[in-house]
């Protein structure tokens, strides 16, 4: 397991995807505040932004760049390790990992999917809590590959379902898929794409498009109707996959 004090990059895109909650939550119509029209869209609403801002600003290379003039200009470190291209091969590495939150694109999406098979197979009865840590096991095998490990690396590296949160974990995959339909979407409706946005520093742009077409809204449509109204499109997998094999295929 990978802890931020190993390697900054692991706790800068943690902090990239919890501020894409924080942008949602302090943007939602502030005229409705406490009241449910005033709240957001849901849980998978909140992870697409939050996975946005991570997967779709924060994993590439032209922000690296602005991380490395950062890392030069207030920090003094000028380190080929920390060069542009270095952090985004780190960051953009696939590997076997036993934590989600540190893994990479590809395996944090089968870590999700084992996570969703087991809740489901639990809630319906099929296995005790108390055979949880098999039961894991076992889904780590088969999904990465991965023999058995410590609870606190396996089983209980989530507080979800010893907080109650059953149900959460589909709005990670849900989340990811629909972000990349957002990022689809600004394109589609600006002079520049995504990553001439990020190379130009116009953030302010960014956060202007997801405002006036995401978080202003706050709960006033169900998030597949506020998704199909931003992208003309019901959720589906077809930008994610090309997403996924631009980036980590070509």
């Amino acid at each position: 397991m990978i802890r931020e004090e190993d390697d900054f990059l692991v706790g800068l895109m943690k902090t990239i995807h919890e501020l894409g909650h924080g942008m949602y939550e302090q943007n939602l119509p502030k005229k409705y505040l406490n009241q449910p029209v005033g709240k957001a869209a849901g849980m998978s609403a909140h992870e697409c932004q939050s996975l946005f801002f991570e997967q779709q600003i924060g994993s590439t290379i032209e922000f690296m760049v602005i991380i490395d003039k950062i890392l030069k200009d207030d920090f003094s470190l000028n380190d080929y390790s920390l060069s542009p291209q270095n952090m985004y091969k780190h960051i953009t590495k696939v590997y076997k990992n036993t934590t989600r939150l540190e893994s990479d694109e590809i395996s944090y999406l089968l870590h999700v999917m084992m996570r969703v098979e087991i809740e489901k197979d639990l809630v319906e009865g099929k296995f005790r809590a108390f055979d949880l840590k098999e039961i894991w096991d076992q889904k780590l095998d088969e999904y990465l590959d991965i023999k058995s490990i410590e609870d606190k690396d396996g089983c209980m590296q989530d507080i979800h379902w010893y907080k109650g949160y059953f149900g959460y974990f589909p709005s990670y995959l849900i989340g990811s898929v629909s972000a990349h339909m957002i990022k689809d979407a600004y394109e589609a409706n600006n002079n520049k794409n995504l990553l001439q946005s990020i190379s130009s520093e116009d953030f302010e742009n960014i956060n202007l498009w997801l405002n006036e077409n995401f978080w202003s809204l706050g709960n006033f449509k169900s998030f597949d109707t506020l998704l199909n109204s931003i992208t003309s499109k019901d959720i589906d997998t077809q930008s994610d996959i090309q997403y996924m094999q631009n980036k980590y295929l070509i």
